[in-house]
């Protein structure tokens, strides 16, 4: 079955485009260090430790640079070089996030690309693909945009 393949519109990319880089890498921060506290606290994350991770909307022109410190992830700066990148559509990404398509066909049908320190890529992937969304004990306005994004998004660009 061939997936829906949808790319932002360029009239959406145009405000992202405006924000500094910086405030996009320290928005996807607090996120990462509310939705994996219980992971950083355990040590489960710890393969990441000092490591430059980059998650790259191809679609957005957007770059979000993040390293996770002893106990929490910290945003970096656009001149610091990645350890891994891992680049897709907006999209993509949502559809790794809401669980309805396989990362392993994702990054297969490269849709999503893992550059730089490939085993650092896998390891994460391998990592968030074992978790379950129940377990990362979301608030309950992003367990409802989580279970809602991918129809939304069918709707609008679909």
């Amino acid at each position: 079955m061939a997936i829906k393949r949808f790319t932002l519109p360029k009239p959406l990319t145009l405000p992202l485009g405006l924000v500094p880089s910086s405030l996009h890498s320290r928005m996807m921060v607090l996120a990462l260090n509310r939705i994996f506290a219980a992971l950083i606290r355990s040590g489960e994350l710890d393969f990441l430790a000092n490591k430059i991770v980059c998650i790259k909307l191809r679609d957005a022109g957007v770059a979000l640079r993040a390293r996770l410190l002893i106990d929490s992830f910290e945003a970096c700066q656009d001149a610091a070089p990645s350890d891994v990148t891992i680049s897709g559509d907006v999209y993509d990404f949502l559809l790794l996030a809401t669980r309805k398509e396989d990362s392993d066909t994702l990054f297969f049908q490269r849709r999503l690309c893992i550059e730089g320190d490939t085993a650092l890529g896998l390891e994460l992937k391998n990592r968030l693909d074992a978790l379950e969304l129940a377990d990362l004990r979301l608030a309950a306005p992003v367990q409802r945009l989580f279970k809602h994004a991918h129809g939304v998004a069918d709707r609008l660009f679909g």
